[in-house]
């Protein structure tokens, strides 16, 4: 239900209370951008709350024509960076966003319900 966008303090410090470390306790999905480069603290910090298993995306220069997007564990997270060559234009995704199945969502929209009435159904 909560997806968090944010990046990693580095030249450029965030207010301690956007600290990653800080965000990453709450355990919600999470798109962390401009911190590509900075892999490692970040796999470091992640893995403290989501766990070494967690399944992570990597989406480089999405809409571009270079665009990859690679997926992969908080663990291996590292590595697949390097071997990706990525250093920057990507987003870091981690959280039970990447494991959802429609036939395993507890919640489902009723935009689309037809039982459901809202500004554009009467």
């Amino acid at each position: 239900q909560t997806l968090i966008l944010t990046r990693m303090g580095g030249r450029t410090p965030v207010p301690e209370s956007e600290r990653l470390e800080r965000l990453a306790q709450h355990r919600a999905s999470m798109a962390i951008y401009l911190s590509a480069g900075l892999a490692e603290p970040v796999a470091e910090i992640l893995k403290k709350h989501y766990g070494n298993t967690a399944g992570c995306a990597v989406a480089y220069r999405v809409s571009q024509p270079q665009e990859k997007i690679v997926f992969t564990t908080l663990q291996e997270l590292v590595a697949t960076i390097r071997k990706e060559k990525i250093t920057r234009q990507a987003l870091i995704i981690v959280g039970r966003v990447l494991a959802v199945q429609p036939s395993s969502m507890q919640y489902k929209s009723k935009l689309y319900d037809r039982d459901f009435s809202h500004g554009f159904r009467e």
